[in-house]
């Protein structure tokens, strides 16, 4: 095990630890080994893991609230690179036990996500994958992606707190893998986005609350399985799929989605901002194949405000075909409509028996 302290790393949160954490990293390349973050504060740049080395190992931060406990890598300022840990590389590695923290979110903050893959194409990674393992990771304000996964393949996160970034929680463009037992809260766009394809993802028992523009949004999405999730607080949908196939959604919560902002981040598109469905709890757009059942939907005070109920609508549907929404729990679902049908569909949609009231003083 290459301790990065031995390399000359000193975790007092102001010296610069950038060259010797990244020797420490290069060297546990040449035995498979692994690198160990002791407890501390790390001030570092951008760093490169190499593909090679076996995992890098922290000492629990165990505080949801406090990131300064356990082993802790902080992001410098200055000269900011893509990411903090760049795992682009990297096949077989873990990263477990410690907090990444990042400089802020502000409009002029250099542009820097938590931890990244970027691959340019998906190519060979489906199936062989990168096989990265993210576990009981601290994750917060970075100004563009808490974690940033594209093309990558083969990806677990587990007991992870991804929050406060400046874009998505999760941008999780990714094939094959397992989100498990996370929170994603107080990200300024999405808790969990894909842009561009997300399959054979497991998504099950986490979190997701006050995010500012949706608390799972997907566009292209096919074969995955939503179960056991509470979304809280989505400035908008809390749960959007577009061009989508093959989901199996059951045993969600959601509460309080549609509670936009009253200044909404300058970052949500203005076609969010001006769409009358986007207040939803569970939206759905020109999909197929998709099991939504045994969900509870409840309204929920915006901003706490007395009778300003959010969001408008419980489920809204659009274009869909061989899809079956039943047996959900829709008691003060939306202060409009528990459930909004835009019409366009194909064969096979099945809505029934779907209690239903509208959000009121008594459904609190």
């Amino acid at each position: 095990m290459k301790d990065i302290t031995k390399y000359g790393a000193v975790g007092d949160g102001v010296t610069d630890n950038t060259k010797a954490i990244q020797a420490a990293l290069d060297d546990a390349v040449q035995c498979g080994e692994i690198v160990l973050v002791p407890e501390g504060e790390f001030l570092t740049g951008g760093l490169t893991v190499p593909n090679g080395v076996r995992g890098i190992q922290g000492v629990s931060p165990a505080s949801y609230q406090n990131q300064r406990k356990g082993s802790v890598l902080k992001l410098k300022r200055d000269g900011a690179p893509k990411a903090l840990l760049d795992l682009s590389g990297c096949k077989d590695l873990f990263c477990r036990d410690m907090s990444l923290v990042g400089f802020g979110r502000r409009g002029d903050d250099p542009k820097a996500s938590g931890i990244c893959v970027d691959i340019p194409s998906h190519g060979g990674h489906n199936g062989m994958g990168s096989c990265i393992v993210l576990d009981g990771l601290n994750v917060g304000d970075f100004s563009l992606d808490g974690v940033h996964m594209q093309n990558a393949g083969v990806i677990t996160m587990r007991h992870c707190i991804v929050g406060g970034s400046g874009r998505h929680g999760l941008l999780a463009n990714i094939w094959d893998g397992w989100i498990l037992d996370c929170m994603f809260p107080g990200n300024v766009l999405c808790g969990i986005y894909s842009d561009d394809s997300v399959a054979s993802i497991t998504i099950t028992g986490n979190r997701i609350e006050w995010n500012a523009m949706a608390g799972v949004r997907c566009r292209n999405a096919y074969r995955l399985s939503l179960v056991g999730n509470t979304i809280d607080y989505s400035g908008y949908e809390g749960m959007y799929f577009e061009d989508s196939n093959s989901l199996a959604i059951s045993g969600n919560v959601f509460w309080r989605s549609g509670c936009s902002y009253d200044k909404p981040p300058a970052a949500i598109p203005t076609e969010v901002l001006s769409d009358p469905l986007a207040s939803a709890h569970a939206r759905f757009k020109r999909c197929r194949g998709i099991s939504f059942t045994g969900n509870v939907l409840h309204a929920g005070l915006k901003g706490d405000r007395p009778g300003a109920w959010a969001p408008d609508y419980g489920i809204v549907l659009e274009g869909m075909s061989h899809s079956v929404f039943t047996g959900n729990s829709l008691w003060g679902a939306g202060a409009k409509d528990a459930i909004y049908d835009g019409g366009g569909h194909g064969d096979g949609l099945e809505v029934a028996m779907n209690p239903a009231t509208i959000a009121s003083a008594e459904n609190d």
